[in-house]
């Protein structure tokens, strides 16, 4: 009895999708085509190149700020990081998108991995360039 019941719904419900995709297909088939597009656009020039955005820019001197946006293009580079808790570290970026900044930072004789949020983070200072790749 259970069976019985879920193969007519279950046919009921195909025979109703069905019935939707013919009807829909046939609406689509005797739809008008504008007649503008069947021509081809006209040819645009291409918009000129815009400035630069603090993201864009990897180009920071040494001992200036670099925008948080901009943190991901420092992969490597020695930084020096001040929080809004009024803490300061020194380490390597080794990770950042736009929520937070991963620092190698040395602890005595080890490094350790350091997560900062952007909400913490106010301000970091550029120390050393990444080193060149090979």
């Amino acid at each position: 009895m259970i069976d019985q019941s879920r193969r007519r719904h279950a046919t009921g419900f195909a025979g109703l999708v069905a019935a939707l995709a013919l009807v829909a297909g046939n609406a689509l088939a005797t739809a008008p085509v504008p007649a503008a597009a069947a021509e081809p656009a006209p040819a645009v020039a291409p918009a000129p190149a815009a400035a630069p955005t603090p993201a864009q820019s990897t180009r920071v001197a040494v001992g200036d700020e670099i925008p948080f946006e901009a943190l991901v293009n420092h992969i490597g580079a020695t930084v020096r990081v001040s929080t809004n808790i009024h803490t300061e570290r020194e380490g390597v970026i080794t990770g950042a998108s736009t929520m937070a900044i991963n620092l190698e930072v040395a602890v005595g004789t080890r490094t350790i991995s350091l997560a900062m949020p952007r909400e913490r983070v106010v301000r970091v200072v550029l120390l050393a360039d990444a080193p060149a790749k090979p």
